[in-house]
Protein backbone atom coordinates (compact mmCIF):
# COMPACT_ATOMS: atom_id res chain seq x y z
CA UNK A 1 0.00 0.00 0.00
CA UNK A 2 1.19 3.52 -0.80
CA UNK A 3 0.74 5.84 2.18
CA UNK A 4 1.38 9.59 2.21
CA UNK A 5 1.78 11.41 5.52
CA UNK A 6 1.40 15.22 5.43
CA UNK A 7 2.37 17.67 8.18
CA UNK A 8 3.57 21.27 8.28
CA UNK A 9 7.09 20.46 9.53
CA UNK A 10 9.08 18.03 11.69
CA UNK A 11 9.64 20.48 14.54
CA UNK A 12 9.84 19.36 18.18
CA UNK A 13 6.18 18.71 18.89
CA UNK A 14 4.00 15.79 19.86
CA UNK A 15 2.21 15.50 16.52
CA UNK A 16 5.56 15.63 14.71
CA UNK A 17 7.00 12.88 16.91
CA UNK A 18 3.86 10.84 16.30
CA UNK A 19 4.14 11.21 12.51
CA UNK A 20 7.76 10.08 12.48
CA UNK A 21 7.06 7.03 14.65
CA UNK A 22 3.96 6.14 12.66
CA UNK A 23 5.77 6.49 9.34
CA UNK A 24 8.66 4.34 10.53
CA UNK A 25 6.32 1.59 11.69
CA UNK A 26 4.13 1.65 8.57
CA UNK A 27 7.18 1.58 6.30
CA UNK A 28 7.98 -1.96 7.45
CA UNK A 29 5.21 -3.29 5.22
CA UNK A 30 4.17 -0.34 3.06
CA UNK A 31 5.51 2.27 0.67
CA UNK A 32 5.52 5.41 2.86
CA UNK A 33 6.26 9.01 1.91
CA UNK A 34 6.33 11.88 4.41
CA UNK A 35 5.58 15.30 2.92
CA UNK A 36 6.24 18.45 4.94
CA UNK A 37 4.67 21.68 3.74
CA UNK A 38 6.69 24.54 5.29
CA UNK A 39 10.03 25.31 3.67
CA UNK A 40 12.58 23.23 5.61
CA UNK A 41 15.45 25.48 4.51
CA UNK A 42 14.02 28.20 6.77
CA UNK A 43 14.47 27.83 10.55
CA UNK A 44 16.39 24.67 9.67
CA UNK A 45 17.23 23.42 13.16
CA UNK A 46 13.64 23.63 14.36
CA UNK A 47 11.78 22.44 11.26
CA UNK A 48 14.06 19.43 10.80
CA UNK A 49 14.17 18.48 14.48
CA UNK A 50 12.79 14.96 13.93
CA UNK A 51 13.81 14.54 10.30
CA UNK A 52 16.86 12.46 11.10
CA UNK A 53 14.81 10.03 13.19
CA UNK A 54 13.03 8.91 10.04
CA UNK A 55 13.78 5.39 8.86
CA UNK A 56 15.70 5.14 5.56
CA UNK A 57 12.65 3.27 4.30
CA UNK A 58 10.54 6.44 4.49
CA UNK A 59 10.76 8.81 1.53
CA UNK A 60 10.99 12.42 2.68
CA UNK A 61 9.69 15.33 0.60
CA UNK A 62 9.32 19.05 1.28
CA UNK A 63 6.94 21.31 -0.63
CA UNK A 64 8.75 24.52 0.38
CA UNK A 65 5.66 26.59 1.20
CA UNK A 66 6.08 29.95 2.92
CA UNK A 67 4.71 31.10 6.26
CA UNK A 68 1.77 33.35 6.90
CA UNK A 69 -1.77 33.18 5.57
CA UNK A 70 -2.81 30.34 3.32
CA UNK A 71 -1.65 31.57 -0.10
CA UNK A 72 -4.19 30.90 -2.88
CA UNK A 73 -1.69 28.72 -4.72
CA UNK A 74 -0.93 26.40 -1.79
CA UNK A 75 -4.00 24.10 -2.07
CA UNK A 76 -3.26 23.60 -5.78
CA UNK A 77 0.41 22.78 -5.10
CA UNK A 78 -0.62 20.21 -2.52
CA UNK A 79 -3.22 18.79 -4.88
CA UNK A 80 -0.63 18.44 -7.65
CA UNK A 81 1.86 16.77 -5.29
CA UNK A 82 -0.72 14.24 -4.10
CA UNK A 83 -1.92 13.53 -7.61
CA UNK A 84 1.65 12.97 -8.82
CA UNK A 85 2.44 10.57 -5.96
CA UNK A 86 -0.86 8.72 -6.44
CA UNK A 87 -1.07 7.19 -2.94
CA UNK A 88 -3.76 4.83 -1.69
CA UNK A 89 -4.07 6.72 1.60
CA UNK A 90 -3.29 10.31 2.58
CA UNK A 91 -2.96 10.90 6.31
CA UNK A 92 -2.61 14.52 7.42
CA UNK A 93 -1.88 16.06 10.80
CA UNK A 94 -2.49 19.42 12.49
CA UNK A 95 -5.75 21.24 13.09
CA UNK A 96 -5.07 23.98 10.49
CA UNK A 97 -3.95 21.63 7.73
CA UNK A 98 -7.48 20.93 6.49
CA UNK A 99 -7.47 24.40 4.87
CA UNK A 100 -4.42 23.40 2.83
CA UNK A 101 -5.68 19.92 1.91
CA UNK A 102 -9.38 20.67 1.39
CA UNK A 103 -9.11 21.08 -2.38
CA UNK A 104 -7.21 17.79 -2.77
CA UNK A 105 -9.85 15.97 -0.69
CA UNK A 106 -12.61 17.51 -2.78
CA UNK A 107 -11.04 16.52 -6.09
CA UNK A 108 -9.43 13.19 -5.19
CA UNK A 109 -11.52 11.97 -2.24
CA UNK A 110 -13.29 9.25 -4.21
CA UNK A 111 -10.05 7.74 -5.52
CA UNK A 112 -7.86 8.20 -2.44
CA UNK A 113 -8.67 7.69 1.24
CA UNK A 114 -8.02 10.90 3.18
CA UNK A 115 -7.66 10.67 6.97
CA UNK A 116 -7.36 13.55 9.44
CA UNK A 117 -5.94 12.68 12.86
CA UNK A 118 -7.28 14.45 15.95
CA UNK A 119 -4.13 15.01 18.02
CA UNK A 120 -5.61 17.16 20.80
CA UNK A 121 -8.92 17.98 22.41
CA UNK A 122 -11.49 18.25 19.62
CA UNK A 123 -12.49 21.74 20.73
CA UNK A 124 -8.94 23.07 20.35
CA UNK A 125 -9.15 23.76 16.63
CA UNK A 126 -11.22 20.92 15.17
CA UNK A 127 -14.65 22.55 15.48
CA UNK A 128 -13.98 25.71 13.47
CA UNK A 129 -16.25 26.89 10.67
CA UNK A 130 -13.86 25.32 8.17
CA UNK A 131 -14.16 21.93 9.87
CA UNK A 132 -17.94 22.28 9.85
CA UNK A 133 -17.68 22.91 6.11
CA UNK A 134 -15.36 19.91 5.67
CA UNK A 135 -17.83 17.73 7.55
CA UNK A 136 -20.75 18.72 5.32
CA UNK A 137 -18.93 18.72 1.99
CA UNK A 138 -16.28 16.01 2.47
CA UNK A 139 -17.00 13.68 5.39
CA UNK A 140 -20.68 13.18 4.56
CA UNK A 141 -19.68 12.39 0.97
CA UNK A 142 -17.11 9.81 2.10
CA UNK A 143 -14.17 11.98 1.00
CA UNK A 144 -12.68 12.47 4.47
CA UNK A 145 -12.31 10.26 7.53
CA UNK A 146 -11.16 11.01 11.07
CA UNK A 147 -8.98 9.11 13.53
CA UNK A 148 -8.94 10.00 17.23
CA UNK A 149 -6.08 9.04 19.54
CA UNK A 150 -8.02 8.56 22.78
CA UNK A 151 -11.44 7.41 23.93
CA UNK A 152 -12.28 10.92 25.15
CA UNK A 153 -11.44 12.51 21.82
CA UNK A 154 -13.30 9.79 19.93
CA UNK A 155 -16.46 10.34 22.00
CA UNK A 156 -16.21 14.09 21.34
CA UNK A 157 -15.73 13.39 17.65
CA UNK A 158 -18.77 11.12 17.38
CA UNK A 159 -20.93 13.67 19.20
CA UNK A 160 -19.78 16.61 17.06
CA UNK A 161 -19.62 14.77 13.72
CA UNK A 162 -21.96 11.78 14.21
CA UNK A 163 -22.18 10.63 10.59
CA UNK A 164 -18.51 10.87 9.63
CA UNK A 165 -16.45 7.73 9.18
CA UNK A 166 -14.11 7.67 12.16
CA UNK A 167 -12.18 5.37 14.44
CA UNK A 168 -10.13 5.43 17.63
CA UNK A 169 -6.49 4.35 17.47
CA UNK A 170 -4.76 4.67 20.83
CA UNK A 171 -1.59 6.74 20.69
CA UNK A 172 1.52 4.77 21.58
CA UNK A 173 5.21 4.45 20.85
CA UNK A 174 7.63 1.55 20.59
CA UNK A 175 9.25 0.67 23.96
CA UNK A 176 12.34 2.69 24.80
CA UNK A 177 15.63 0.85 24.32
CA UNK A 178 19.21 1.56 25.35
CA UNK A 179 21.40 3.34 22.81
CA UNK A 180 25.12 2.81 22.26
CA UNK A 181 25.70 5.88 24.47
CA UNK A 182 23.93 4.41 27.50
CA UNK A 183 27.08 3.24 29.26
CA UNK A 184 28.85 6.57 28.64
CA UNK A 185 25.94 8.54 30.08
CA UNK A 186 25.68 6.26 33.10
CA UNK A 187 29.41 6.71 33.75
CA UNK A 188 29.18 10.50 33.49
CA UNK A 189 26.23 10.70 35.89
CA UNK A 190 27.97 8.37 38.34
CA UNK A 191 30.95 10.73 38.33
CA UNK A 192 28.71 13.50 39.69
CA UNK A 193 27.77 11.49 42.78
CA UNK A 194 29.48 11.72 46.16
CA UNK A 195 28.26 8.21 46.96
CA UNK A 196 25.86 5.56 45.64
CA UNK A 197 22.87 7.24 47.36
CA UNK A 198 23.44 10.70 45.85
CA UNK A 199 20.50 11.87 43.78
CA UNK A 200 21.32 13.53 40.45
CA UNK A 201 18.61 15.77 39.02
CA UNK A 202 18.71 16.28 35.26
CA UNK A 203 16.76 19.13 33.68
CA UNK A 204 16.34 18.93 29.90
CA UNK A 205 15.47 22.12 28.02
CA UNK A 206 15.64 23.25 24.44
CA UNK A 207 17.99 26.03 23.42
CA UNK A 208 16.02 28.68 21.55
CA UNK A 209 15.45 32.45 21.80
CA UNK A 210 12.41 32.24 24.14
CA UNK A 211 14.58 30.35 26.64
CA UNK A 212 17.22 33.13 26.74
CA UNK A 213 16.22 36.08 28.99
CA UNK A 214 18.16 38.62 26.97
CA UNK A 215 16.21 37.81 23.79
CA UNK A 216 12.86 36.63 25.14
CA UNK A 217 11.00 39.89 24.55
CA UNK A 218 12.46 40.47 21.10
CA UNK A 219 9.69 38.20 19.85
CA UNK A 220 7.10 40.96 20.49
Amino acid sequence: MKILQIIFSLSSGGAERFVVDLSNELSKNNDVTLLTLKDDKVDVENRNFYKFDLSPRVKYMNLGLGDGPNHPSYPFKIYNAIKALSPDVVHFHGEQIIMYCYYACLRLGKKIKFVQTIHTDLFHGYTSKFYKLAYKTLALRDKLRWAALSTTNFNQLKKEYPNAKSCCIFNGRAPMTQTVKFADVKKEISALKDNADTKVILHVARCSPPKKPETAYQQF
